[in-house]
């Protein structure tokens, strides 16, 4: 493997650089907000302008595609990766593969997954996970893999349609990244760094010496890749 891939915490970057790690990126989270109490609550803002904000903010304009959660993994994961991967120059290889392994066969089976199709071909799929974060129940989005912006705001209509009583949903990416990008278009905004819980980085250690360096290259790094969560 010419790289690995780190996600230290605060306290152990000073020891992961010193070990060989070459910090690449703050990771920045990105948010939609389903509810208006929770909103005004963490910015502080009148119910009204809650409200204001989040029909502004995070309007989700339709898509013309229909998504939904699915009880299995969709069938067809590679032959979406395959249109994908083009556009994801540096990262985790997310093929069928990747998904059975990080998620079907996760012994406790905690996430959800949501497809969604054109013409009976699978153009996009996400997979969430419920969890207490932000002052609330939020879903946090561990993979958005969508061949286009459509694709990706029909995944999010999903996501919101099966969010139960969470109040929102959540996704990290590298800044400037496609991902970003992606769910910007999806209705996400980035959540202001004061209000992010805890900060979470991105090094490389580059095992072969002959890798160019890790800051000049653009990175594909989601929620999915941290195994912890």
């Amino acid at each position: 493997m010419p790289i690995t891939m780190c996600f230290p915490n605060v306290a152990s970057t000073s020891g992961a650089t010193k070990a060989g790690m070459e910090p690449v990126a703050r990771l920045r989270t990105l948010v939609t907000a389903y509810d208006d109490a929770w909103l005004a609550e963490r910015f502080r803002l009148p119910r009204p302008a809650a409200r204001a904000v989040r029909s502004v903010a995070f309007r989700l304009a339709g898509s013309g595609l229909v998504a939904g959660e699915v009880d299995e993994l969709p069938r067809d994961l590679d032959r979406l990766w395959e249109q994908v991967e083009p556009s994801v120059a540096n990262g985790v290889v997310r093929d069928a593969a990747w998904w059975r392994w990080r998620y079907a066969e996760h012994p406790d089976a905690p996430y959800r997954v949501v497809e969604v199709r054109r013409g009976g071909e699978l153009v996009g799929a996400a997979v969430t996970l419920l969890r207490d974060a932000f002052g609330g129940r939020f879903l946090n989005v561990l993979e958005l893999l969508t061949v286009d912006a459509d694709a990706g705001r029909a995944l999010a209509a999903a996501v919101r349609a099966g969010a139960g009583d969470a109040v929102g949903a959540a996704l990290l990416a590298v800044p400037g990244s496609q991902l970003e990008s992606l769910a910007a278009r999806s209705g996400f905004r980035r959540l202001p760094a004061r209000l992010e819980p805890k900060p979470v980085l991105f090094g490389v250690v580059r095992n072969d010496s002959s890798s160019p360096p890790p800051g000049s290259l653009a990175w594909s790094v989601a929620w999915g890749d941290l195994d912890h969560i």
